[in-house]
């Protein structure tokens, strides 16, 4: 293995114990198999440029552009193959669907953090959809991955295993990803609940991912690089409904951005979902299935279309403080206009035995408990989804309650029957105020979801507060 052999500057405290690789490398436990395992390449000619002809590309548009970005919604899972060594001539080196292989971008920089140690910055503008860098490292089982993070707790030492979730055909396929002493750059990028890069597997040449990271949005010159080490969306765990994740609404065939919902089959009321400046338009109080459209749509329905809003992502200017007496809060830095999305409630689904045996082993802790249960109106049948953020989630967890809340809860489909829990500002909320929103119910019945929690005392100190927080007890 090369030491340290790469154009980046690492510190020279690391320079005798981390080894350095350009992707991931089999560790102990490994499915070896899955280094060995060689996906099928394109016979293609014309350097892949068309994915109707290549069989490495499955979806209707290529992965990247021609400029190299990258192409997809950052928020669904899809295979991502590049071509490789087994592709056909016309594969060559200057293929459109070569981009994470070629390495990382130019212009990344180590440098301390104030309070992080350590973190990686660019030098220079980095547009959305490019890519970055990889987090490689010793690919691992899960039993070594275990004594592992117990000998670093031990002795007191950072962990950086990564742990990449897929679902294939719904059952979850689970990459660890060890770079403390063999890894790359990657390594260096702290988390963010609000980051500019994503994290992408994709596969070049065997069935390992490579964990691509790519920006999300437009970087500037001299910010730091981060990704959110969970996850961004919900993610299927134990005892959730797989089938929701993978049953897809039909989509619409517009041809004209999805403007009038009379044409539009994902906007099924008299009115938008959204106007022109992309706020809600509905009342705040009823229940009515909110879908926006998606890459099952017809071509009008693009990233412009003005039925796509909670999948562009949160607000900017979002920010984590301390609470007295609330531990954390979510503070806004800039006014947001009622009616405008802000973020969603995101983490694992899960079942309710799951839910009852995470509640109690955190109650048994003194633990806090973050399980939010939505209850949407089918047909007159509930509709129950249980979110818990505590170990996989978002920003939306720092979100406390309140009595009068600024925020309010609209569960959205996004091409599948998950809904993401979007938190939308039911009326004009003012820079550096804090974000919050009902727990509970504002009306009864029936709920709109509810924190699975026992009788707790309610501190938001508003003239219309209850006393305590909702429950279901």
């Amino acid at each position: 293995m090369d030491q340290l052999e790469d154009d980046y500057d690492h510190p020279a405290s690391l320079s005798a114990t981390l080894s350095y690789c350009p992707t991931n490398v089999p560790g102990q436990g490994c499915d070896l198999d899955l280094f060995y395992t060689i996906p099928l390449g394109c016979d293609c000619s014309n350097l892949c440029s068309h994915p109707q002809s290549c069989s490495c590309q499955i979806l209707d548009q290529p992965n990247y552009n021609d400029d190299g970005k990258y192409q997809h919604a950052f928020n669904q899972d899809i295979p991502i193959f590049e071509c490789h060594e087994s592709c056909g001539s016309g594969s060559g080196r200057t293929c459109s669907n070569r981009v994470v292989q070629k390495g990382p971008l130019k212009g990344l920089v180590i440098q301390a953090v104030p309070g992080k140690n350590l973190g990686l910055f660019t030098r220079e503008h980095i547009e959305q959809g490019r890519f970055v860098c990889e987090y490689a490292g010793e690919v691992i089982g899960q039993v070594q991955a275990e004594a592992r993070i117990r000998a670093q707790d031990h002795l007191g030492q950072d962990n950086y295993i990564l742990k990449v979730v897929e679902h294939v055909e719904k059952e979850p396929v689970i990459t660890l990803i060890d770079p403390t002493a063999i890894g790359n750059i990657g390594r260096y990028i702290n988390h963010s609940c609000d980051p500019n890069l994503v994290m992408i597997p994709v596969r070049i040449g065997s069935m390992v991912p490579h964990v691509a990271l790519f920006a999300c949005r437009d970087i500037q010159a001299q910010e730091e690089l981060n990704f959110h080490y969970g996850s961004r969306r919900d993610h299927p765990s134990n005892g959730c409904d797989l089938d929701l994740f993978y049953t897809i609404p039909l989509g619409c065939d517009c041809s004209n951005l999805c403007s009038h919902p009379q044409s539009c089959s994902c906007q099924i009321l008299d009115q938008p979902n959204y106007n022109d400046d992309g706020k809600y338009q509905h009342a705040f109080n009823q229940d009515i299935p909110i879908f926006e459209c998606h890459e099952s749509c017809g071509s009008g329905s693009g990233r412009t279309c003005s039925n796509r809003v909670v999948q562009k992502g949160p607000l900017k200017g979002l920010v984590i403080q301390a609470v007295p007496g609330k531990n954390l809060g979510l503070f806004t830095r800039e006014h947001i206009e009622q009616g405008r999305f802000v973020c969603e409630y995101a983490g694992e689904v899960i079942g309710q035995v799951q839910a009852e045996a995470r509640i109690r082993a955190q109650d048994h802790l003194g633990q806090d408990n973050y399980i939010l249960k939505v209850v949407e109106h089918v047909e007159k049948e509930p509709v129950i989804t249980l979110i818990d953020p505590t170990a996989i989630g978002n920003i939306g967890r720092y979100i406390n309650h309140s009595c009068d809340p600024n925020l309010v809860m609209i569960p959205v489909r996004i091409g599948s029957m998950v809904p993401h829990v979007a938190l939308f500002a039911c009326r004009d909320i003012q820079a550096q105020e804090e974000l919050n929103f009902h727990y509970g119910s504002r009306r009864d019945p029936p709920s709109n979801g509810e924190i699975l929690e026992h009788r707790t005392s309610c501190l938001c100190r508003t003239k219309s507060c209850s006393g305590f927080l909702p429950s279901l007890k």
